[in-house]
């Protein structure tokens, strides 16, 4: 790019002030994160990195996890190879120590750091290699974080510390418990205690190096200890989806996707809806569709509208692809964004990846099954035989004053007004009560005089029956009261 340049004459010039000090460059490292397990996992890729520059096959990583009620301390122990140069593995965007692709931007150690501690830095680092346990010495690095206008310290110590293995590295801090408190799940409403919050961790974690728990190469644990002392060691597995029936297994294949081989394997097919977990393997649209790793490492999930092209449908919410990408050099697979959550989409690599999936992997098809049909029919059957029955109609447009084209479930006209029904094969929710208020609405505006709304299902939990008699204190948008009625297949005498 030629240089710009202003055609006018220079009439002076000054020096502008612009140097950034280490510790405000320190506080701005860490924003771009949404989650502290994002964070914990930048120091779990490094440990993955250096326990195979080890040529282990089998790793351990250690978390202690301990709260101090407005703070949380926390630990990461390995057994890998050790930082060779800690002045490298400090510099921003300095990848000359990368060993693996799980180094990726140079950059996730210190934003780690940064997102973790919450702009209070109360961090160090200590590490041991090869060469430190032949010299009986560990070395250490704490905050504050220098760079710019200084220099940090190497302090050099006699023996192996709590380092528990010939080598490695333990990474100390202490968060903020309302930062370490974003580790509960927007999901999830009520308030979460300590316990749960470490839950929440440990599951993204399982969730996470899936892969490598399962097959071993990683042993990975937490001690929990509570603020009563109390302490409880959680050994963590593999989490993994349960599968609806035989999954697809495409052939493991090697491909080029624009920067060297690349090994993928995929399998994909219908879950099971998991009711324990917190985030992953839910079956709803959030938790569907492309599951694609790194080397084992999760990277990107509910995946289908970037693949396809098309928006979720709701028949595709128990569809899964596993993808896993094997690969020893980082230039030969997809970046990733630098939370390591999201590829870049507009890299050619990424699109080739895209592409290969769109060829062999079945998109999800609606189910050939349809039960929620099947009951409205034989609902509607029933109703048409009732004597005082003027309509029975299913699929009734509604919202016809705006062109909305959503439709209801089934329409029973009587002479003295209209019952609808929206149907659930299975238990309700507060949203199936939302959807039948929508029709309702739409009825009301559409001058259709409806009597009653009926809400039926197999079973109804016990907050949609709050809900539903909250809402029948409510009106419809022309002042009519709400007249909402939970009903079951079993009170119809139909089989769900």
């Amino acid at each position: 790019m030629p240089t710009m340049t202003n055609p006018n004459p220079c009439i002076g010039s000054a020096v502008l002030d612009n140097a950034t000090d280490g510790s405000a460059l320190f506080r701005a490292l860490g924003g771009h994160y949404t989650s502290p397990a994002q964070a914990v996992c930048e120091f779990i890729d490094d440990s993955l990195s250096s326990i195979a520059a080890n040529g282990d096959e089998v790793g351990e990583v250690f978390l202690r996890v301990t709260d101090r009620g407005e703070l949380v301390e926390l630990s990461v122990t390995d057994s890998g190879s050790g930082i060779a140069d800690l002045g490298a593995a400090l510099t921003i965007s300095d990848r000359s120590v990368a060993q693996t692709p799980y180094n990726e931007h140079g950059c996730g150690l210190k934003s780690a750091l940064s997102h973790l501690c919450g702009g209070a830095e109360d961090w160090s680092i200590e590490t041991r290699t090869a060469d430190d346990a032949a010299a009986d010495r560990y070395r250490c690095v704490s905050a504050p974080y220098a760079a710019v206008n200084a220099h940090m310290t190497e302090r050099i110590y006699a023996g192996s510390g709590d380092i528990p293995w010939v080598t490695g590295t333990i990474v100390r801090l202490r968060c903020p418990m309302p930062r370490f408190a974003q580790l509960k799940p927007a999901s999830r409403r009520t308030p979460a205690d300590f316990c749960q919050l470490v839950d929440y961790l440990a599951e993204e974690l399982r969730y996470t190096y899936a892969p490598l728990l399962a097959s071993g190469q990683l042993i990975l644990s937490i001690l929990r200890c509570e603020q009563n002392g109390h302490e409880q060691l959680l050994s963590l597995d593999a989490l993994e989806p349960e599968w609806d029936g035989d999954a697809v297994e495409l052939p493991e294949t090697k491909l080029d996707l624009g920067g060297g081989p690349v090994t993928v394997r995929c399998r994909y097919g219908l879950i099971i809806k998991s009711k324990s977990n917190a985030v992953y393997y839910k079956g709803n649209m959030a938790s569907s569709g492309f599951e694609i790793r790194l080397n084992g490492r999760a990277v990107a999930h509910g995946l289908l509208g970037a693949v396809y092209g098309k928006a979720t449908h709701p028949s595709g919410n128990r569809f899964l692809a596993r993808v896993d990408l094997l690969s020893g050099d980082g230039a030969a697979l997809p970046p990733t964004e630098t939370t390591k959550n999201a590829f870049v989409e507009a890299d050619p690599r990424t699109q080739a990846l895209y592409a290969f999936l769109r060829a062999n992997v079945e998109p999800p098809k609606p189910p050939r099954h349809e039960p929620e049909k099947s009951l409205v029919e034989q609902l509607a059957a029933k109703l048409r035989a009732e004597p005082d029955v003027l309509r029975v109609s299913r699929e009734v447009r509604t919202y016809r004053c705006i062109d909305l084209k959503s439709r209801i479930d089934l329409l029973v006209g009587r002479a003295d007004g209209a019952t609808i029904f929206e149907a659930k094969d299975e238990a309700t929710s507060a949203l199936d009560l939302y959807q039948l208020r929508l029709y309702l609405d739409g009825c009301a505006l559409d001058g259709v005089p409806v009597r009653e709304g009926v809400l039926i299902a197999c079973k109804h939990p016990r907050e949609v029956i709050r809900l539903a008699r909250q809402m029948n204190s409510w009106c419809d948008p022309t002042g009519k009261p709400y007249h909402i009625t939970l009903r079951t297949w079993l009170q119809e005498g139909i089989g769900a």
